[in-house]
């Protein structure tokens, strides 16, 4: 189970509105929100609108827009049809619901108000749990490859992070192994190991080593494309703030690593 927490405390002018908003992706499964929502001031209310993107959507279009003027005269716009999750007029919203994925966005109306500006106290807790595969990757499954220890022992590794749920970490093992991988690839094909150093006397780079391969045609420009796809990935996972999916892991990286090291025939 992981918690995320939100404190917050906001001045909510009259006749406009505040808002947040929660994210629930394909990695969060059973995931709930506990609101604990309040107006600080004594004997005033605002109106609490919890929806989905679409319905927020809708809402921000309507706000920008909610009067027109037509010759001099002003037109309010009626509100149009927003199936919130929950709407309630209070001092206090304090309920725990379980969300789908999506995006959701709480908003805090205090557009019927034209003179109070409202204090309102935020403190939301979201829970979920981390979808986490049942079975091991293939290529350690079912271990069709023969491997050098060392290369092998990193698609441990990385298999481990994969079956605990930890898949940035896992996306950086593969990219070890493929780089472990290529280096004795090269020396087995008779590079020297000052070949791969460069003029500052630090080990090439990922890329260049790829470079190396196909450049000696030890790959195909195919396997070169997934090899800095793969790179991509172990470097997203490492240094970005993009969360993984098991598909990111199943789909692309273990079938392109696999099929890599099935084609390099390294000698174990």
């Amino acid at each position: 189970m992981e918690t995320s927490e939100l404190r917050s405390r906001q001045i909510v002018r009259a006749n406009n509105y505040a808002s947040f908003t929660l994210v629930a992706d394909k990695k969060k499964q059973d995931f709930t929100a506990d609101f604990n929502v309040r107006v600080l001031e004594i004997g005033k209310d605002i109106n609490f609108i919890l929806l989905d993107r679409d319905g927020y959507e809708k809402w921000m279009r309507w706000f920008a827009h909610r009067v027109i003027e037509k010759e001099g005269v002003f037109t309010r716009v009626p509100r149009p049809e927003l199936k919130p999750i929950y709407e309630f007029r209070s001092n206090i919203f304090q309920k725990t619901y379980r969300l789908g994925q999506g995006v959701f966005s709480l908003v805090l109306d205090n557009s019927y108000s034209t003179i109070t500006d409202k204090t309102v106290d935020i403190h939301v807790v979201s829970r979920w749990n981390i979808k986490a595969p049942a079975r091991d990757l293939p290529i350690v499954n079912q271990q069709v490859i023969a491997l050098p220890a060392e290369v092998y022992e990193v698609l441990r590794r990385a298999n481990d992070c994969y079956v605990s749920g930890h898949l940035e970490q896992c996306s950086i093992m593969f990219r070890k192994a493929v780089d472990f991988a290529i280096r004795l690839k090269l020396i087995q094909s008779g590079f020297n190991e000052k070949d791969l150093i460069d003029k500052q006397g630090n080990e090439l780079s990922l890329s260049k080593k790829i470079g190396l391969l196909r450049k000696h045609n030890l790959i195909t420009q195919t396997t070169a494309k997934h090899l800095a796809d793969i790179k991509w990935y172990g470097d997203l996972g490492a240094h970005g703030k993009v969360r993984f999916v098991l598909e990111d892991i199943k789909d692309i990286m273990e079938p392109r690593v696999r099929a890599f090291l099935t084609g390099l025939s390294l000698k174990t």
